[in-house]
C-alpha cells in the first residue's frame, strides 16, 4: 500500500492526457510541497489516450460560450508560453458550414469582446486562399467559410510529452499501471485506486481524468452505486482518422493552407496541415461506439475496444472507406494519389468521452 507523504495535500490523478496532465502541472505549481501522482498504464505518453496524436486542432472557436471563454485563456498559453508554444502552429482554421455554425461563433466572440481575427469568406473566396489547396473541395449550396487566422494546430504527443517532463521535474510522482478500480472506505468516501498487479495508491483527493473509459472504471469500481456510474452522462465514442506521409511537394503545398474542416454536405469531417514529417492528418467526424453488457450490473454501457492501445490500429473496411470520403471530398486534384500517397498511409481510431 502506497501512503502519500502529506496527510492533508495528497493527490492520485488517472490518465495522464491532457487533462490530467494539466491538472498535475497546475496543482505542483501552486502547492510545491503537494504529494502528487498522475498514473497512467505505461510509460508517458501512452499510445491509448486521447491525448496522443501527430496532431491536434487548437482553437477557441466554439458555439457553446463556456466552452469559448475557457478556450480563450487556453490560447494565450499556446501563442506566448514557451511551454505550449514551441510546437504550436498558427495555421488558422477554415470552417465549412451550410448551417449558423459562423454566425453562432461570431457571436460568441462579440458578446466576450474577443480581438480574434475572423472573417466570413465565400466558396469562391475561399476557393482562391492558401495557393488553391482547397480549391475544389465540397462547397455544397448555401455554405459559408468561418476562417480564424490565429487558430491552429499543434504537435500533440511532443506537447503532452513535454508537460508531463515539467510536472514531473517540478515533484510529480509518474507512475505507469493499470488501475483496476478506485477504491472506497465504508462511508463512500474516496481513498485511493488499486492497479491491477494489486497495489493501492492512497490520497486525501482521487482526480479521474480517464476521458472514455470513465463509464467502465466507474461501474467496476462501485457496482452497487448507481449513483455515481456515468449513465448518459459520458458516452465513449469513436471516430475515424487517417493520416498520409507526403512527398515534399506535397506538403509545401498542403503546408501553406490552414485546418480545413467541413461541417457540409457528405463531409463531415477536416484536415490538419502537415507536421515536420510531411505527415498530414484527415479525420471523419461522424462517432461510433462499442456497446457492451457489463458483467456485474448486467447494464449495457459504452467502452472502447478491451484489446491492448485499444486496437486502434485495426480499422475495418467502412472505417477506412469514411477517411477516404473526406479526402476526396476535401483535397485538390492538383495532387495525384502517387504523388500523395506515395510513401503510404496509416489509419488509426481515436476514442474520446463525449
Amino acid at each position: 500500500m502506497d501512503k502519500p507523504k502529506s496527510d492533508s495535500n495528497s493527490y492520485v490523478i488517472v490518465g495522464a492526457g491532457v487533462f490530467g496532465t494539466s491538472v498535475a502541472h497546475h496543482l505542483i505549481t501552486r502547492y510545491p510541497s503537494a504529494d502528487v501522482v498522475l498514473i497512467d498504464r505505461g510509460p508517458f505518453p501512452h499510445e491509448a489516450g486521447a491525448s496522443w496524436d501527430w496532431n491536434k486542432v487548437v482553437r477557441a472557436d466554439y458555439t457553446n460560450i463556456l466552452y469559448m471563454e475557457l478556450a480563450l485563456e487556453a490560447m494565450k498559453h499556446w501563442r506566448s508560453d514557451d511551454l505550449y508554444s514551441a510546437d504550436y502552429h498558427q495555421s488558422g482554421l477554415a470552417w465549412v458550414s451550410d448551417k449558423d455554425l459562423p454566425h453562432a461563433i461570431i457571436e460568441n466572440y462579440k458578446k466576450l469582446n474577443a480581438t480574434e481575427k475572423y472573417h466570413l469568406l465565400t466558396p469562391d473566396k475561399s476557393r482562391a486562399r492558401w495557393g488553391g489547396a482547397y480549391s475544389s473541395a465540397d462547397y455544397p449550396n448555401g455554405t459559408e467559410v468561418f476562417f480564424n487566422e490565429g487558430s491552429g494546430w499543434v504537435d500533440a504527443t511532443k506537447t503532452l510529452t513535454r508537460v508531463i517532463q515539467a510536472a514531473v521535474d517540478a515533484g510529480v510522482r509518474y507512475v505507469a499501471a493499470d488501475v483496476k478500480e478506485v477504491v472506497f472506505e465504508a462511508d463512500g468516501s474516496t481513498t485511493g485506486v488499486r492497479t491491477s498487479e494489486g497495489d493501492v495508491l492512497l490520497a486525501n483527493h482521487v482526480i479521474l481524468a480517464t476521458g472514455a473509459y470513465t463509464p467502465k472504471l466507474l461501474m467496476d469500481s462501485a457496482p452497487n452505486r448507481p449513483e455515481i456510474h456515468a449513465g448518459h452522462r459520458v458516452v465513449a465514442a469513436g471516430i475515424s482518422e487517417g493520416s498520409v506521409i507526403l512527398d515534399d511537394d506535397a506538403a509545401e503545398f498542403y503546408g501553406k493552407g490552414p485546418c480545413f474542416v467541413s461541417e457540409a454536405g457528405y463531409t463531415l469531417g477536416g484536415v490538419i496541415p502537415p507536421n515536420s514529417e510531411n505527415r498530414i492528418k484527415l479525420y471523419r467526424d461522424v462517432s461510433f461506439t462499442n456497446t457492451i453488457r457489463h458483467e456485474v450490473t448486467g447494464k449495457n454501457i459504452s467502452v472502447p475496444p478491451s484489446r491492448a492501445d485499444y486496437d486502434q490500429w485495426n480499422l475495418s473496411s467502412g472505417m477506412k472507406e469514411e477517411s477516404v470520403l473526406v479526402s476526396s471530398l476535401l483535397f485538390s486534384p492538383n495532387l495525384t494519389p502517387s504523388h500523395a500517397y506515395n510513401t503510404g498511409s496509416h489509419s488509426h481510431q481515436s476514442y474520446r468521452r463525449l
